[in-house]
């Protein structure tokens, strides 16, 4: 007589379900180890693109436009008011690069009449909402010039005469994730 059974149904043995575990769990593992660098490679480009922003960004157009300046209104640690013309059409623009106490690292732009007057609002940027220089009693700004005209550059201490200003170091300090960044950059104002 003929059984109607199937002779193969065993199934998975016991080793072969291990085996197979170990295997996914090696994958996994891997897996889970790639997914981690990609998260940190992201913590550190964003970073990378905050420091960019927040210090490198400002300090090279600090520098441009502190070469640039033709006279110098107020000097102080924490703001610097300038007179320049930075696109070359005979108008002066004043220039007010300041960090203030609640974070902020500002750069405004105005149009200037005749009498040295403010006339319009041409730029407005906040370049840093992290900004410590004030918090951290670290200046943005630190002035030189030659004050004996010996020909020597010395560092402008206390009250500063703006008119004796004719080197500028720019110290920008930024807090992120608990840690300080700084970076600095020196302008010499060759057109005063």
């Amino acid at each position: 007589m003929v059984n109607g059974r199937l002779t193969d149904d065993r199934g998975f043995s016991l080793t072969e379900l291990i085996v197979v575990l170990t295997l996914l769990g090696i994958v996994l593992g891997v897996s889970y180890g790639g997914l981690i660098a990609v998260y940190r490679a992201r913590d550190v480009s964003d970073r990378h693109a905050l420091i960019a922003n927040e210090i490198g960004n400002p300090l090279a157009t600090f520098e441009k436009m502190l070469t640039q300046a033709t006279y110098v209104d107020a000097a102080g640690p924490y703001s610097v008011s300038f007179r320049s013309d930075r696109d070359n059409d005979n108008v002066q623009e004043r220039n007010l690069i300041e960090a203030t106490a609640d974070g902020h690292l500002r750069h405004r732009v105005w149009l200037v009449d005749a009498l040295g007057n403010n006339t319009s609002l041409e730029y407005d940027a906040t370049w840093s909402d992290n900004n410590v220089n004030v918090a951290r009693s670290q200046p943005l700004f630190q002035y030189s010039g030659d004050t004996d005209d010996d020909g020597t550059m010395e560092p402008l201490i206390g009250i500063i005469d703006p008119q004796q200003v004719q080197y500028v170091d720019v110290v920008v300090v930024i807090e992120y994730d608990g840690r300080d960044y700084s970076d600095e950059r020196s302008a010499f104002m060759r057109n005063r």
